[in-house]
């Protein structure tokens, strides 16, 4: 579970832009498809 506490609530918009930007690579090493 992530710990979202620890951030502020604008941290949290910025990194919730981040992740739904298309082409940002957010798939941690050793997940990554193929």
């Amino acid at each position: 579970e992530l710990r979202l506490a620890q951030f502020d609530p604008e941290t949290l918009a910025r990194v919730a832009q981040l992740l739904r930007e298309p082409g940002v690579e957010t798939v941690p090493a050793g997940e990554e498809p193929g």
